[in-house]
């Protein structure tokens, strides 16, 4: 008993772990044990003053150690039997470093990883009494010294991040911790606290998410159930964890007066942030809160009190308080009940407060009275940057209206975020805020809802009267369209007052009293994505975009003015500011969503767009297909043209209009409600319209330009999977320009080798295309991709991802994005995979270079190139239009010949319809499906959209005009005493060779057209088939006008008549036809040649096996050479390839009609000074 008694310390280890020297470790595992103490330094629990705290520790100390030892024998003596037996419980033994060392030496091949860490844990240091035992467990939880033990966490007192499972250990095993601290005689921490008076009210432990929260911010929202918990609560937020506390939620908690008192005795004075909404503190806890406001230490910068019902009383004794802050930033008293008496404290606050940046005081009964007040005392605060007086009484007075007036035209205003939504406002009242925002460039975000009135804020930061602005823009412009002939062709009266009418009655009912219920607040100057009719920049988060018109890029118009038409602003026209030759125009618009806008001259009285920027088709029901009214800024009121396709692009979301953290300034250039430029519109000018382009029939089209094409782009080569072969991001920038560089030509390629593909619906490239395809270049000749590369290059190509829900799409044949793909993937074959080439798009420059394959896509030209040099001119212009009457019955006509519900053309449709011309012999079924494909508008989305499978009106007069190009008939108002050949009725003018198919196409048809009206169709016949666009007005305008009466010049070529011919004289004879026979390559030559480099190469290294897959890949590649060789093989040698390729080129060239230049003249001058 005296032995236990004074049991001895031998030793500490850093992790405070004490350590016992026995015997019994040295006999069962043979390591000796340290050296014992002297006995000057032995001490026992009876020389201790304080004896009972003293025993109860040390036995803490040793039952703990012991049991942690005992833990450790078991396990390595489980895994490493040769370590001994476990030592007894009452075994003082000490486990020195030299244990772990011997026993990594000799057993370190059988030692387990858990085994070692236990051990690892141990230190042994030299043996300390129990005062320096103490000293260094109370450094350690003063945070004053260094030690590895979790033994003693729960007591420290700073501790960085609290955690629940200490808390719950503090909680259980609360008696020894607090022993712990009365002996150490340190402070109770958060754990400490917080249990302390958990245990003394018996309540059931809660962290009131006051643990595993950062130091620094803390929220807890409805927690509270009692006063008792305000009571843990407040304690926890006293202790030394939260010191440097900065903000502090406490949101719905049910604070009255006294749970205030409780939480604003325990506050730390280092928060700046304070959210008590949704409680009910009450005057008492007004004060209390207002004492705590008052400290010197306190530095408050945001205070939110919104729904406490606090009243006028308790809100002036915050207001009081407040008024010699220096620090309060964000005051926030919404839903408090304050009325006119508290605007005089509020009047106080703005007057003497110099840093109160934010002002809340919405729903609220502020009325009339108590508004002149505190706008009379904003008039001459400079520092207030948002207020909220939504919900409140302000309108429907003169005095309050005019003192809002006077804020927001004052010389400097400091506003930049005002919200006066739901105060009963009149029209007068808007009438007045309307003026005054005229002086006012810093207000971007002003929230005018909820009001019974016809104002609202408009896109540029205007306060108008929408409803009458439209009625005046209306009268405006039905006006200026009876008074002028600008609108001529382009103007349809009813359709346009229908449209005004009904945006007249979409606006009523916009202007209803909205519901409150779907209000939403203003946050400061944040974006809430709040989309509401006030076109607030900040809430929204709009964004600033850059319009420009660059010269030669854009278009050709240098001319000034341009003016831009944004559809969010209604088209209003804006003019752009000229920079050098350049056009551009900065505007703030609304954030995600597609801009649709489009471009003007209103002294040309053009409407166009930009070729370098995206282009679309705009719907069937949109407004632009009917025109729309376009008010200048001179007050002259216009009407634009039929408009169908027009420029767009996508904006996203500005998060910071204005940055509340550099002193409110915004991060845009753009300013609301900026001057702009008055430039006076002569409408004499504006009737000397210039022909062009965008007031010609061929507007409507949506052309191959630089930006539509660009735009295609992005899309076929985001759909394909590129990004995983591709896996270097610069490589893949490299590959994404350079393929940019030639789409046009890989455009035309591709439907080229989809009229050679006959058997699907869709436009696409089969197999056999694509082994043309790969035979007209030198891919084969280097004889390093064989068949089976190219077999995987072309099926991994066409495998469309699951995921990816295309619908038309055709399994083994290859759509536009996957023959792009197709084209990158025979490079990485070629080059990259062999080894010459590190990159890919390295590869690509080696492919289109060595193997020929860009001077093949340059082959085929551009479908564009043939409609600016021969089809969009002033003279097929007016032809068209001459013979719209006529084209359109052809069109209906045609739409009528399979069944389906929508009015247009299939391919189907256009076979049908060319084979009952029996022109078959003059165009082959490859050819006409070619020219089907260059007529139709190239589309964005080919995969989901069928658009580009169908061909509207204006897609079919060109595939007419196409097909006049490679027929070339000639016209029956002419006679010809002459006999042409085949070049020079190629050089004809395209006017007449399109008004001679159109001869031909009505007469052929003519019974199926007479079953309808016979009297109107033998009217379109008389005037308008067999009379030539020289004989009209049009003419005259041109200057190219041919008089109705036959020449009696006897050398006279060309007389107009206006009598009927024969088909057959006015279609190209047999002589002509076989001037230059085509040849046919069959692409059985380029199996063949993929059979022989195969046999050649891999003869003698591939094995019997291998030798025999190839031959059977051989037996069926001759199969299908055999099948072609009947159709193909007539004129061809296999041997002669490169010769026949060479001639194939010069009939080509041959083909090719050569430019002709339209004339200014009469046609029988000009065809004189040809020949």
């Amino acid at each position: 008993m005296k032995k236990d008694k004074e049991l001895r310390y031998s030793g500490v280890s850093r992790s405070s772990q004490p350590t016992f020297s026995a015997q019994s470790t040295q006999m069962k595992t043979g390591i000796s044990s340290p050296q014992k103490l002297p006995s000057s330094k032995v001490m026992t629990f009876r020389q201790e003053s304080d004896s009972k705290h003293a025993t109860m520790y040390s036995r803490y100390q040793i039952s703990t150690y012991r049991g942690q030892k005992r833990k450790i024998l078991n396990k390595s003596e489980q895994q490493t039997p040769s370590l001994g037996g476990r030592c007894s419980p009452n075994s003082d033994s000490i486990f020195a470093t030299e244990i772990q060392t011997e026993h990594r030496k000799q057993h370190h091949k059988s030692d387990s990883k858990e085994t070692y860490k236990l051990l690892k844990s141990f230190c042994v240091t030299e043996s300390s009494t129990l005062d320096q035992i103490k000293d260094n467990d109370k450094a350690f939880i003063e945070g004053t010294g260094s030690c590895k033990t979790t033994r003693l966490g729960p007591l420290r007192l700073d501790i960085p991040q609290p955690k629940i499972q200490e808390f719950r250990l503090y909680y259980k095993e609360m008696d020894r911790f607090q022993e712990y601290q009365q002996f150490l005689k340190v402070e109770p921490n958060i754990y400490g606290r917080m249990n302390n008076k958990l245990s003394i009210n018996k309540l059931v432990p809660r962290s009131m998410n006051l643990i595993q929260q950062p130091c620094d911010r803390l929220q807890a929202n409805s927690l509270f159930g009692s006063d008792n918990y305000v009571e843990v609560f407040a304690e926890g937020l006293a202790s030394a964890n939260y010191r440097t506390l900065k903000q502090l939620t406490l949101r719905g908690n049910q604070i009255d007066s006294k749970r205030m008192s409780l939480i604003a005795n325990k506050l730390p004075t280092s928060l700046t942030e304070i959210d008590l909404s949704n409680n009910n503190i009450g005057s008492e806890g007004a004060k209390s809160l207002s004492m705590f406001i008052q400290q010197r230490e306190c530095y408050l910068q945001i205070l939110v009190l919104e729904d406490n019902k606090l009243k006028d009383f308790a809100a002036q004794v915050i207001i009081r308080t407040l008024m010699e802050s220096r620090t309060i930033k964000i005051l926030n008293l919404s839903n408090n009940q304050l009325s006119d008496n508290s605007t005089e404290s509020l009047a106080q606050l703005l007057k003497k407060s110099t840093s109160l940046l934010e002002l809340y005081l919405h729903y609220n009964q502020i009325r009339n009275t108590g508004g002149v007040i505190f706008f009379k005392s904003l008039f001459k605060n400079q520092y207030l940057k948002v207020l909220d007086l939504s919900f409140n009484k302000l309108g429907s007075d003169q005095a309050c209206s005019q003192a809002i007036a006077d804020v927001i035209q004052k010389p400097h205003p400091e506003l930049t975020h005002l919200d006066l939504s739901y105060n009963n406002f009149n029209n007068e009242d808007g009438s007045r805020f309307h003026k005054a925002f005229l002086y006012n460039p810093n207000i971007y975000g002003f929230h005018f809802e909820g009001t019974q009135i016809d104002y609202a804020i408009n896109p540029r930061g205007y306060l108008v009267n929408t409803k009458e602005q439209l009625k005046i823009e209306a009268q405006k412009a039905v006006s200026s369209q009876a008074q002028s002939q600008i609108f001529i062709d382009s103007f349809d009266d009813r359709s346009n007052k229908a449209e005004l009418l009904s945006k007249i009655s979409k606006l009523e009912e916009n202007f209803q009293f909205s519901d409150p219920k779907f209000f939403k607040r203003i946050q400061g100057v944040q974006c809430t994505n709040n989309r509401t009719k006030d076109n607030c920049w900040i809430c929204e988060g709009w964004y600033e975009v850059k319009f420009q018109w660059i010269l030669n890029k854009s278009g050709r118009f240098t001319e000034y003015p341009i003016f831009l038409h944004l559809d969010f602003d209604d088209y209003r026209p804006m003019i752009m500011s000229q920079v050098d030759q350049n056009f551009e125009l900065t505007r703030m618009c609304p954030p995600n969503r597609v801009i649709k806008y489009f471009f003007s001259n209103p002294l040309l009285d053009l409407q166009f767009i930009a070729k370098d920027q995206k282009t679309l088709e705009v719907e069937d029901n949109c407004t632009l297909r009917n025109g729309v009214p376009m008010k200048y800024a001179d007050g002259t009121c216009m009407m634009s043209a039929k408009i169908s396709i027009v420029n767009y692009l996508k904006t996203e979301q500005n998060k910071k209009v204005i940055d509340s953290v550099k002193h409110y300034i915004p991060t845009v250039n753009c300013r609301p409600r900026e001057l702009e430029k008055i430039f006076d519109i002569d409408p004499k000018m504006a009737k000397q319209r210039v022909w062009s382009i965008e007031n010609s029939i061929f507007k409507d089209y949506q052309a191959d330009t630089e930006g539509h094409l660009m735009d295609c782009f992005e899309f076929d080569f985001d759909c394909g999977k590129l990004q995983k072969h591709i896996p270097n991001n610069e490589d893949y920038d490299e590959v994404k320009n350079k393929m940019r560089q030639v789409y046009k030509n890989v455009l035309s390629c591709y439907k080229y080798y989809c009229s050679q593909s006959m058997n699907y619906e869709l436009p696409l490239v089969d197999q056999s295309a694509f082994l043309e395809f790969v035979l007209s270049t030198s891919i084969l000749d280097k004889n390093q991709i064989n068949n089976i590369d190219l077999q995987l290059a072309y099926m991994s190509s066409y495998v469309v991802q699951k995921q990816n829900e295309y619908i038309y799409v055709q399994d083994k044949c290859l759509v536009r994005f996957q023959f792009l793909e197709v084209i990158i993937r025979l490079a990485k074959e070629q080059y990259y995979r062999t080894g010459q080439c590190t990159t890919v798009h390295q590869s690509i420059d080696r492919l289109f270079e060595s193997d020929n394959v860009l001077s093949l896509l340059q082959n085929f030209g551009l479908a564009q190139d043939w409609r600016d040099n021969r089809y969009w001119t002033q003279l097929m212009d007016a032809t068209i239009k001459h013979k719209l009457p006529a084209l359109q019955i052809l069109f209906d006509f045609v739409t009528k010949m399979t069944f389906k519900n929508e009015r247009h053309i299939t391919l189907m449709d256009f076979k049908q319809f060319f084979d009952l011309m029996e022109l078959s012999k003059y165009v082959t079924e490859k050819e006409l499906y070619l020219i089907y494909l260059q007529s139709m508008q190239t589309q964005r989305n080919e995969l989901n959209d069928s658009r580009h499978m169908e061909m509207n009106f204006l897609e079919f007069v060109e595939a007419i005009a196409r097909l006049a190009e490679k027929i070339s008939p000639l016209s029956p108002m002419y006679t010809l005493t002459i006999q042409l050949t085949k070049a020079s009725r190629k050089a004809l003018p395209l006017f007449v060779k399109f008004e001679g198919l159109i001869y031909i196409m009505f007469t052929k048809l003519r019974s199926q057209f007479a079953l309808k009206n016979e009297v109107y169709i033998n009217g379109i016949e008389k005037d308008v088939v067999l009379r030539t666009i020289l004989k009209t007005h049009q003419a005259k305008r041109m200057g190219i006008y041919e008089e109705d009466k036959e020449s009696e010049d006897e050398d006279q070529k060309v007389k107009v008549v206006g009598r009927r011919k024969s088909i057959s004289a006015l279609l190209p004879q047999e002589e002509e036809l076989a001037e230059s026979p085509k040849k046919k390559v069959s692409t059985a030559n380029g199996w063949s040649k993929v059979r022989r480099s195969l046999i050649q190469s891999k003869r003698n290294a591939l094995t019997q096996i291998e030798s025999a897959n190839i031959m059977k890949n051989i037996q069926t590649f001759q199969s299908m050479d055999e099948e072609n060789q009947k159709v193909y093989y007539e004129n061809a040698d296999t041997y002669d390839r490169y010769e026949m390729k060479k001639k194939l080129e010069k009939v080509k060239e041959l083909q090719k009609p050569t430019h002709y230049v339209e004339p200014i003249f009469k046609f029988e001058e000009q065809l004189e000074q040809q020949q």
